[in-house]
Protein backbone atom coordinates (compact mmCIF):
# COMPACT_ATOMS: atom_id res chain seq x y z
CA UNK A 1 0.00 0.00 0.00
CA UNK A 2 2.70 2.33 1.09
CA UNK A 3 4.69 1.36 -2.44
CA UNK A 4 1.05 2.12 -4.18
CA UNK A 5 0.97 5.48 -2.81
CA UNK A 6 4.16 6.60 -3.69
CA UNK A 7 3.85 5.81 -7.14
CA UNK A 8 0.30 7.88 -7.48
CA UNK A 9 2.02 10.77 -5.60
CA UNK A 10 5.00 10.72 -8.29
CA UNK A 11 2.63 10.57 -11.07
CA UNK A 12 0.59 13.27 -9.64
CA UNK A 13 3.66 15.35 -9.18
CA UNK A 14 5.23 14.26 -12.95
CA UNK A 15 1.27 15.52 -14.43
CA UNK A 16 1.85 18.90 -12.68
CA UNK A 17 5.05 19.40 -14.15
CA UNK A 18 3.44 19.03 -17.39
CA UNK A 19 0.40 21.29 -17.19
CA UNK A 20 3.09 24.10 -15.84
CA UNK A 21 6.32 23.27 -19.11
CA UNK A 22 5.91 25.72 -21.98
CA UNK A 23 5.89 23.20 -24.74
CA UNK A 24 7.33 26.17 -27.24
CA UNK A 25 10.68 27.24 -25.55
CA UNK A 26 13.00 27.84 -28.41
CA UNK A 27 13.38 31.39 -27.25
CA UNK A 28 15.57 32.44 -24.79
CA UNK A 29 14.55 34.52 -21.95
CA UNK A 30 16.46 37.75 -21.84
CA UNK A 31 17.47 38.36 -17.65
CA UNK A 32 18.72 41.62 -16.94
CA UNK A 33 22.09 41.78 -14.03
CA UNK A 34 23.54 44.63 -12.68
CA UNK A 35 27.46 44.34 -14.29
CA UNK A 36 28.93 45.31 -10.98
CA UNK A 37 26.70 42.52 -9.50
CA UNK A 38 25.27 42.45 -6.01
CA UNK A 39 26.82 39.31 -3.73
CA UNK A 40 25.44 37.28 -3.21
CA UNK A 41 22.19 38.19 -5.33
CA UNK A 42 24.45 38.19 -8.21
CA UNK A 43 27.91 38.37 -9.57
CA UNK A 44 29.81 40.15 -11.69
CA UNK A 45 30.82 38.54 -15.62
CA UNK A 46 32.84 35.97 -15.48
CA UNK A 47 32.73 35.01 -12.30
CA UNK A 48 32.34 31.85 -11.50
CA UNK A 49 29.90 32.10 -9.22
CA UNK A 50 26.10 32.56 -10.48
CA UNK A 51 24.59 33.91 -7.23
CA UNK A 52 21.13 33.69 -5.40
CA UNK A 53 19.37 34.96 -8.61
CA UNK A 54 20.22 32.78 -11.10
CA UNK A 55 21.03 29.92 -9.05
CA UNK A 56 16.80 29.78 -7.92
CA UNK A 57 16.13 30.80 -11.92
CA UNK A 58 17.36 27.62 -12.99
CA UNK A 59 15.31 25.52 -10.47
CA UNK A 60 13.03 27.48 -11.57
CA UNK A 61 13.24 27.02 -15.33
CA UNK A 62 14.11 23.03 -14.53
CA UNK A 63 10.75 22.96 -13.52
CA UNK A 64 8.86 25.38 -16.62
CA UNK A 65 11.34 24.30 -19.58
CA UNK A 66 12.04 28.04 -20.29
CA UNK A 67 15.53 29.13 -21.36
CA UNK A 68 17.12 32.49 -20.63
CA UNK A 69 20.35 34.06 -21.16
CA UNK A 70 22.09 36.92 -19.32
CA UNK A 71 23.43 40.33 -20.55
CA UNK A 72 24.83 42.76 -17.93
CA UNK A 73 24.19 46.97 -18.07
CA UNK A 74 25.06 49.72 -15.71
CA UNK A 75 22.70 49.95 -13.25
CA UNK A 76 21.32 52.85 -14.85
CA UNK A 77 20.49 51.19 -18.20
CA UNK A 78 18.54 47.99 -17.05
CA UNK A 79 15.38 50.09 -16.14
CA UNK A 80 15.14 51.46 -19.73
CA UNK A 81 16.60 48.49 -21.09
CA UNK A 82 13.53 46.89 -19.49
CA UNK A 83 10.41 49.70 -20.38
CA UNK A 84 11.89 49.15 -24.07
CA UNK A 85 10.97 45.22 -23.94
CA UNK A 86 14.42 44.31 -24.32
CA UNK A 87 14.31 42.48 -20.74
CA UNK A 88 11.99 39.78 -20.23
CA UNK A 89 13.12 39.43 -16.24
CA UNK A 90 14.57 42.00 -13.79
CA UNK A 91 15.45 39.21 -10.97
CA UNK A 92 15.36 40.84 -7.54
CA UNK A 93 12.85 43.56 -7.55
CA UNK A 94 9.93 44.82 -5.57
CA UNK A 95 6.91 47.00 -6.40
CA UNK A 96 7.63 49.26 -3.90
CA UNK A 97 10.92 49.93 -5.70
CA UNK A 98 9.65 51.32 -8.94
CA UNK A 99 7.95 54.13 -10.26
CA UNK A 100 4.51 54.39 -10.96
CA UNK A 101 5.35 55.20 -14.54
CA UNK A 102 7.34 51.84 -14.39
CA UNK A 103 4.43 50.24 -13.03
CA UNK A 104 2.63 50.13 -16.09
CA UNK A 105 4.88 47.39 -18.13
CA UNK A 106 5.75 45.65 -15.19
CA UNK A 107 4.13 42.18 -13.68
CA UNK A 108 5.58 40.59 -10.76
CA UNK A 109 6.07 36.93 -9.57
CA UNK A 110 5.50 35.34 -6.39
CA UNK A 111 7.99 36.69 -3.83
CA UNK A 112 10.87 34.28 -3.31
CA UNK A 113 12.94 35.75 -0.67
CA UNK A 114 12.82 39.13 0.99
CA UNK A 115 15.37 42.53 1.66
CA UNK A 116 16.42 43.48 4.78
CA UNK A 117 18.53 46.70 5.15
CA UNK A 118 20.38 47.64 8.39
CA UNK A 119 22.36 49.85 9.73
CA UNK A 120 25.76 47.87 10.99
CA UNK A 121 28.58 48.76 12.85
CA UNK A 122 32.37 47.31 13.45
CA UNK A 123 31.85 44.98 16.33
CA UNK A 124 34.23 47.07 18.32
CA UNK A 125 31.72 49.87 18.18
CA UNK A 126 29.44 49.70 20.86
CA UNK A 127 27.63 53.57 20.24
CA UNK A 128 24.34 52.75 19.07
CA UNK A 129 23.99 57.14 18.96
CA UNK A 130 24.82 57.95 14.93
CA UNK A 131 23.89 61.39 15.43
CA UNK A 132 27.10 63.03 14.04
CA UNK A 133 28.91 60.26 13.29
CA UNK A 134 30.01 59.12 9.18
CA UNK A 135 27.33 56.50 7.44
CA UNK A 136 28.45 54.64 4.38
CA UNK A 137 25.60 54.11 1.65
CA UNK A 138 25.83 53.67 -1.86
CA UNK A 139 25.35 56.65 -3.92
CA UNK A 140 21.74 56.67 -6.12
CA UNK A 141 20.35 54.27 -4.00
CA UNK A 142 16.91 54.91 -2.66
CA UNK A 143 16.89 53.07 0.92
CA UNK A 144 13.35 52.19 2.48
CA UNK A 145 13.82 52.36 6.03
CA UNK A 146 13.50 55.56 7.90
CA UNK A 147 16.84 56.51 7.56
CA UNK A 148 16.69 60.56 6.86
CA UNK A 149 19.48 62.74 7.56
CA UNK A 150 17.23 65.43 9.46
CA UNK A 151 15.67 62.25 11.74
CA UNK A 152 18.71 60.71 12.61
CA UNK A 153 21.34 63.51 11.98
CA UNK A 154 24.17 61.34 10.86
CA UNK A 155 26.87 62.72 7.90
CA UNK A 156 26.65 60.58 4.80
CA UNK A 157 29.24 59.62 2.22
CA UNK A 158 28.65 57.50 -0.69
CA UNK A 159 30.27 54.88 -2.11
CA UNK A 160 30.44 53.36 -5.54
CA UNK A 161 29.30 49.54 -4.04
CA UNK A 162 28.77 47.82 -1.49
CA UNK A 163 32.43 46.34 -1.64
CA UNK A 164 34.35 49.43 -1.33
CA UNK A 165 31.65 50.58 1.00
CA UNK A 166 32.54 47.21 3.60
CA UNK A 167 36.43 47.95 2.86
CA UNK A 168 35.57 51.61 4.54
CA UNK A 169 34.13 50.45 7.59
CA UNK A 170 36.66 47.72 8.26
CA UNK A 171 39.36 50.44 7.49
CA UNK A 172 37.87 52.94 9.86
CA UNK A 173 37.03 55.67 7.36
CA UNK A 174 33.11 54.94 7.96
CA UNK A 175 31.25 54.67 11.71
CA UNK A 176 28.38 53.12 10.38
CA UNK A 177 27.39 51.93 7.11
CA UNK A 178 23.25 50.78 5.76
CA UNK A 179 23.37 48.02 3.45
CA UNK A 180 21.20 44.85 2.85
CA UNK A 181 20.91 41.87 5.75
CA UNK A 182 22.17 39.16 2.85
CA UNK A 183 24.92 41.44 1.34
CA UNK A 184 26.76 42.24 4.87
CA UNK A 185 26.29 38.22 5.84
CA UNK A 186 28.34 37.10 2.75
CA UNK A 187 30.66 39.99 2.65
CA UNK A 188 31.84 39.51 6.38
CA UNK A 189 32.09 36.19 5.47
CA UNK A 190 34.37 35.49 2.31
CA UNK A 191 36.66 38.80 3.76
CA UNK A 192 37.08 37.60 7.30
CA UNK A 193 35.55 40.31 9.07
CA UNK A 194 32.40 40.97 11.32
CA UNK A 195 29.97 43.70 11.43
CA UNK A 196 27.02 44.25 14.06
CA UNK A 197 23.25 45.01 13.01
CA UNK A 198 22.61 47.87 15.52
CA UNK A 199 19.18 49.02 13.68
CA UNK A 200 16.72 46.91 11.46
CA UNK A 201 14.39 47.96 8.96
CA UNK A 202 11.02 46.38 7.97
CA UNK A 203 11.43 43.55 4.65
CA UNK A 204 10.67 44.37 1.41
CA UNK A 205 9.45 41.10 -0.48
CA UNK A 206 11.96 40.28 -3.40
CA UNK A 207 10.40 38.53 -6.34
CA UNK A 208 11.26 38.51 -10.26
CA UNK A 209 9.87 41.33 -12.16
CA UNK A 210 8.26 40.92 -15.75
CA UNK A 211 7.85 42.67 -18.86
CA UNK A 212 4.09 43.00 -18.85
CA UNK A 213 3.74 40.75 -22.13
CA UNK A 214 5.15 38.25 -20.38
CA UNK A 215 1.94 36.84 -18.16
CA UNK A 216 1.80 33.30 -19.30
CA UNK A 217 5.58 33.46 -17.76
CA UNK A 218 4.38 34.31 -14.97
CA UNK A 219 1.80 32.09 -14.26
CA UNK A 220 4.58 29.40 -14.89
CA UNK A 221 7.36 30.97 -12.43
CA UNK A 222 4.50 31.52 -9.80
CA UNK A 223 3.64 27.71 -10.04
CA UNK A 224 7.27 27.03 -10.13
CA UNK A 225 7.90 28.69 -6.97
CA UNK A 226 5.10 27.37 -5.38
CA UNK A 227 7.31 24.06 -5.59
CA UNK A 228 10.66 25.33 -4.68
CA UNK A 229 8.91 27.03 -1.52
CA UNK A 230 7.95 24.44 -0.31
CA UNK A 231 10.45 21.84 -1.02
CA UNK A 232 12.91 24.00 0.68
CA UNK A 233 14.96 24.45 -2.37
CA UNK A 234 15.43 28.43 -2.09
CA UNK A 235 16.39 28.36 1.72
CA UNK A 236 19.00 25.55 0.42
CA UNK A 237 20.36 28.05 -2.33
CA UNK A 238 20.69 31.12 0.20
CA UNK A 239 21.87 28.92 3.05
CA UNK A 240 24.74 28.32 0.69
CA UNK A 241 25.86 32.15 0.60
CA UNK A 242 25.51 32.94 4.18
CA UNK A 243 25.14 30.89 7.19
CA UNK A 244 21.87 32.39 8.68
CA UNK A 245 19.80 35.37 8.27
CA UNK A 246 18.38 36.04 11.77
CA UNK A 247 19.00 39.28 13.19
Amino acid sequence: MHRYHNAVTMLIFILSLATIQNVSADKSLVVGLYNEGLQPFSFEPGNPKKGIYLEILDEVMKITGDKYQVQYFPYARIAKTFSQGKIDIDPGNSSSWITEEAKAFSIFSTPFWHYREALFSGTDNSDNDIRGKIVGTIRGYHYTGDISVASLGYIPHQSTNEKNQFKMLVGGRYDYILSGVVIAKYLSKVNGFTVKAIKNFDPTPLSFRLHSSQKDLQVRINKALDILLKDGTINRIVGKYIDSEED
